[in-house]
């Protein structure tokens, strides 16, 4: 499992391109896949809290619901 910290990261980077960006279309795109990251770092960060307070990990089905 990745680090929430480096889908952060990939979060900004997506924002840094959108901002470059001159096509609205891409601008959108990555506004979205900057989301995307945001909320995967966000999940991450549950999952690892769970583990910790000895919970079992959030169901990959469950999860994935999260970020639809």
């Amino acid at each position: 499992m990745e680090s929430s910290e480096s889908y952060q990261r990939l979060a900004l980077d997506c924002l840094k391109v959108a901002q470059r960006a001159h096509d609205p279309a891409t601008r959108d795109d990555m506004r979205r896949l900057a989301h995307l990251w945001v909320r995967l770092a966000h999940q991450v960060r549950v999952q690892r809290t769970r583990l910790r307070r000895g919970h079992a990990p959030v169901d990959d089905c469950a999860s994935s619901a999260i970020l639809e």
